[in-house]
């Protein structure tokens, strides 16, 4: 089956410009509304290449999208491990990315069939991301619930110090036990620099009285 790509492409990028021009289904944008296109929902939409944003992830998530996910910094690599483990996704690494690699992923993300007893031979991934998808949106504890339940509970009850953590009221060398920290490496290097006077005063006294060692082992 032949599918349509739709990518991303900075204007003076004229170099992929010239490679895909010739290919019929790839299309370059400048700018694309990712909430806007992965919230579309419509069954055309089969997969989505990113680089592992939260934000990204969990549009992609609430809207049953699965994904490929190339990560480049910070909490994008767990996130595109965590996405891997929900079956929702599959995670290249930029370093080993080429067309081999590229090429397996999407084959897995678009073709893999699922052989559970629920959903037999649908797409793996596409199953788990509409697993996923309805779990989210159908989660018992809503956030429009909790905003306006807690807002209800705040204002019944005020600041609510009980619900504080005891521990806002310390001071940062408390809070971060660094005076605990500090006596326990006083100790070791303490230990240690007095292990190495007695060790170089005991090997002074050796080298001050060779003879006298000897006769005595005589």
């Amino acid at each position: 089956m032949e599918y349509h790509f739709i990518m991303k492409v900075d204007k003076a990028d004229g170099k992929l410009g010239k490679m895909v021009q010739h290919h019929s289904n790839v299309d370059l944008v400048q700018w694309l509304p990712q909430f806007g296109f992965t919230s579309a929902g419509h069954e055309r939409l089969k997969c989505f290449i990113m680089h592992g944003g939260f934000y990204g992830m969990l549009e992609a998530a609430v809207h049953a999208v699965p994904l490929v996910v190339i990560p480049f910094f910070a909490d994008q690599f767990r996130n595109a491990k965590a996405a891997e483990h929900l079956g929702i996704a599959i995670s290249l690494q930029k370093y080993e990315m080429n067309y081999q690699h590229l090429k397996y992923a999407l084959e897995e993300v678009l073709n893999k069939p699922s052989f559970s007893k629920k959903i037999l031979c649908f797409l793996r991934y596409s199953a788990a991301a509409r697993r996923l998808s309805r779990m989210i949106r159908m989660k018992p504890n809503k956030p429009e619930e909790q905003l306006v339940k807690w807002t209800e509970f705040v204002i019944e009850f005020g600041a609510l110090p009980e619900l504080r953590v005891h521990g806002d009221r310390f001071n940062t060398i408390k809070y971060f036990g660094i005076d605990i920290i500090a006596f326990l490496l006083v100790c070791v290097f303490g230990n240690i620099f007095l292990l190495y006077v007695l060790g170089k005063w005991l090997l002074r006294c050796n080298t001050r009285h060779p003879l006298y060692s000897s006769k005595k082992l005589q």
